[in-house]
């Protein structure tokens, strides 16, 4: 209890201490200059030296320990005041070894231990712990310094635009923006008075060649005039007591010039450095062992040493040694790592249903599945190459911005003989694969009478149904006359059909952003007017409802300059969208032809009037009131006269009056989606129409 109690009273003091630092400060600055002009007692000129050497050793650990640079920002500050408090330890032992010839057990141990009796020995030690600091880490630092703080400038811009450029892409909170740009400011400082810290340990190093040069004269000359010694006394007497100044002065100076210089040459990982997961002596064991054949090559080179005659045979064998069991076990920490993340991802598979997510991944827009029985045959890159040229069609001739790719997966949950397509991971088309059948909109009557072997099924989500041909009498099918369609392609124009009935989940604000941005490269001054003039969700519903309907939005500037006259005048993104088609009426009305023809189905006067009548405008849009019988009808008249086309590729046109084409579509997209409704007035004038029949009461 009594341990817990200093315990925590020292927390207490240590606490409210902390509180008071710049006290602390303001106290060493002013005994620093105290230092400079009062003589020192003996016993406390100990205390100082002894906390000079502690601090140096301080500072060279915390240099070594620290993960970056700007861990250890007040550097510079602390350089200062340690050089000016051994400048003022160098004054207050120099004064009493010229007045008294004692300056305190450290010097003269310092002195005693290293000179051994003999000046020379001394004073050639002493200039070979100053030359290594003065010419060897202090010259290098001070360049480092220099160089660090010149790149620093130079590349604060870049790095300013880099955060600034991550903010705005979403990738950079802003108090992660704020963060980074005071860490960038602050290093910049840190670089900057490193270079002019770096200064004060060269002109440490000079003061002490000067100040061990004074106490040596000046001591002698004292001790033979002054206090009667002979020569050779006084030469022994200071010269021990110069050379234990000089040192414990030199020894922190070398220490703290050692932590400048790991400071200054310090390169570390952000990411580390950030996490607090790095030093400098990990940092250069790691880089030193992580090249296993290096290790064994110098094992290699130790051993050669050891065989020449009169080395040291057992020092070089103990190195080659020690070598080459890094070496080895650096060569089998890949296979034990490895070993070790096999059987972590094993575990994880064990305790998967017990394993806490911390993130999701997005849908995957576009997937088509396929029984994993079907890898690597040749009906699997029968339908790959069907659907992808499907794909790569619907890019190039709608111009549907950033259409993603479809991927291929091959899933055991699939059923052999059965194709899904999916959209966000949902499926849309369920198909049974039937490579080498064609699909015909011939009757299974006429194909039978022709004395072909069919087979009927419905098309999914509709009543209409399709006969499909063997394809073994694709020459007598011909001879025939009757017309076909591959059952990969047919399949192919399912998805593509799904894909345009759900466009809203690939269409969307991001992928308008890029269409604008695409056409602004092109027509810049009506780029900048569309985004100025047109709110995005607006033009988003106008694209979203042009794509919907099939209509190709690769005349970028016609579907721009149409939006730009029109969305002033009208809000409603369907009667945009209705003016945009106008414009495009030869583009339309080109696609919905073959050889020059438009085959198109009417509505009668009557029915017209009545659709007319049946229509009601919510907020949602209008929509036709009218009986389900009548809806019957017309579907059912629709889907007999549909099939008296001369292809089964293009189907034919519903066209009716503009006031109604809208209400008309929705009527029928449900279970017709493929067959496009026209308004008359966006036929064009040199049309060539032919009727194939009419939707009567």
């Amino acid at each position: 209890m009594k341990a817990m109690g200093i315990v925590l009273l020292l927390n207490k003091f240590s606490a409210r201490l902390a509180k008071r630092a710049e006290l602390l400060a303001a106290a060493l600055v002013i005994g620093i200059v105290f230092m400079l002009v009062l003589p020192m007692p003996v016993w406390l000129l100990d205390m100082l030296i002894a906390l000079s050497l502690c601090a140096s050793g301080l500072i060279v650990i915390v240099a070594m320990y620290m993960p970056g640079p700007t861990a250890f920002s007040t550097f510079p500050a602390v350089l200062l005041l340690t050089t000016l408090f051994r400048l003022a330890i160098s004054v207050s032992t120099t004064r009493l070894i010229l007045l008294e010839g004692d300056a305190g057990h450290i010097v003269e141990t310092f002195g005693n231990f290293v000179v051994g009796g003999n000046l020379v020995v001394g004073l050639v030690i002493f200039l070979i712990l100053t030359v290594v600091q003065f010419i060897v880490i202090t010259k290098g630092s001070e360049r480092v310094s220099e160089v660090s703080a010149r790149f620093s400038l130079d590349a604060m811009p870049g790095k300013q635009m880099s955060i600034d450029s991550d903010l705005r892409a979403g990738i950079l909170t802003a108090e992660e923006a704020k963060s980074k740009r005071a860490k960038l400011g602050q290093e910049s400082q840190l670089h900057g008075a490193m270079d002019g810290a770096m200064k004060f340990v060269k002109g440490d190093a000079i003061a002490g060649l000067c100040i061990v040069a004074i106490n040596l004269i000046g001591g002698i000359s004292i001790g033979i005039i002054q206090r009667n010694l002979d020569a050779g006394e006084a030469m022994r007497v200071y010269s021990i007591l110069s050379i234990g100044d000089a040192l414990i002065a030199q020894i922190p100076a070398l220490l703290i010039s050692l932590g400048a210089g790991i400071i200054t040459t310090r390169v570390s990982n952000d990411d580390h450095e950030e996490a607090g997961e790095t030093n400098i002596g990990r940092d250069i064991v790691g880089e030193l062992f992580a090249e296993p054949k290096a290790l064994l090559t110098a094992s290699a080179i130790m051993l050669l040493f050891a065989l020449i005659p009169g080395m040291p045979s057992l020092v070089f064998v103990a190195l080659a040694l020690g070598l080459c069991t890094a070496g080895v076990i650096g060569m089998l920490k890949p296979l034990a790592d490895a070993e070790l993340q096999r059987e972590s991802d094993e575990l994880e598979r064990k305790n998967a249903g017990i394993v806490d997510l911390t993130n999701f991944s997005a849908t995957t827009p576009f997937i088509l599945r396929m029984p994993e029985g079907m890898r690597n045959t040749p009906e699997a890159e029968i339908i790959r190459s069907a659907v992808r040229v499907m794909r790569n069609g619907m890019l190039e001739r709608r111009g549907i911005p950033d259409l993603k790719p479809i991927e291929f997966e091959f899933h055991s949950a699939i059923p052999l003989g059965r194709v899904h397509f999916m959209m966000a991971e949902v499926p849309l088309v369920d198909s049974e694969v039937m490579i080498g059948w064609g699909a015909t909109r011939e009757t299974l009557e006429r194909v039978t009478e022709l004395g072909f072997q069919g087979v009927e099924n419905n098309i999914a989500g509709s009543r209409r149904r399709r006969v499909w041909l063997r394809l073994e009498e694709e020459e007598r099918l011909a001879e025939a006359g009757i017309p076909f369609q591959r059952w990969e392609h047919v399949f192919a124009a399912d998805i593509e059909v799904e894909m345009l009935r759900n466009c809203q989940m690939f269409v969307g604000v991001n992928e308008v952003i890029r269409f604008t941005r695409w056409a602004e490269r092109r027509y810049p001054e009506l780029g900048k007017e569309v985004i100025k003039s047109v709110t995005l969700p607006r033009l988003t519903e106008v694209v979203q409802r042009l794509t919907r309907e099939g209509v190709s939005l690769r005349n970028a500037r016609l579907l721009l300059e149409t939006t730009l006259d029109w969305a002033p005048k009208e809000r409603d993104p369907d009667v945009i969208a209705d003016y945009v088609r106008l414009a495009f009426k030869r583009q339309l009305c080109f696609e919905a032809s073959r050889d020059g023809l438009i085959e198109v189905i009417l509505l009668s006067p009557e029915l017209e009037d009545q659709l007319r009548n049946a229509m009601r405008q919510t907020s949602q849009g209008s929509y036709l009131d009218i009986d389900s019988e009548l809806e019957q009808m017309i579907l059912d008249r629709l889907n007999e006269l549909s099939t008296n086309v001369s292809t089964p590729i293009t189907p034919p046109v519903l066209v009716t009056a503009a006031d109604i084409r809208r209400s008309v579509r929705k009527l029928i997209e449900e279970e017709f989606f493929p067959v496009p409704v026209f308004a008359f007035s966006e036929l064009t004038q040199h049309a060539k129409v032919k009727p194939v029949g009419m939707i009567e009461m």
